[in-house]
């Protein structure tokens, strides 16, 4: 997968009683050996969410990627 690529994306989250499915559209960014970067776009509110809590939940560098995430938040509304 190249650079700048653009993909689809379909991320499943399944719990005990619910699943839910968010398609997003996004950019590859970073491909490596040990995995790839995509940028997002257009995304809503609750697969923002969605995808904040999950990278939060499954990472050792919670005050790093709480500080990303804020940074993403505070470009966002110079934009608006």
């Amino acid at each position: 997968m190249g650079l700048n690529r653009l993909v689809k994306i379909e991320l499943l989250f399944t719990g005990t009683s619910s699943q839910i499915s968010i398609i997003l559209d996004g950019k590859i960014t970073r491909h490596e050996n040990i995995g790839m970067g995509i940028e997002f776009r257009n995304l809503d509110l609750d697969a923002f969410f969605h995808l904040k809590n999950l990278i939060t939940y499954n990472t050792n560098k919670i005050d790093t990627v709480k500080k990303k995430f804020q940074k993403f938040v505070e470009e966002k509304n110079r934009e608006i």
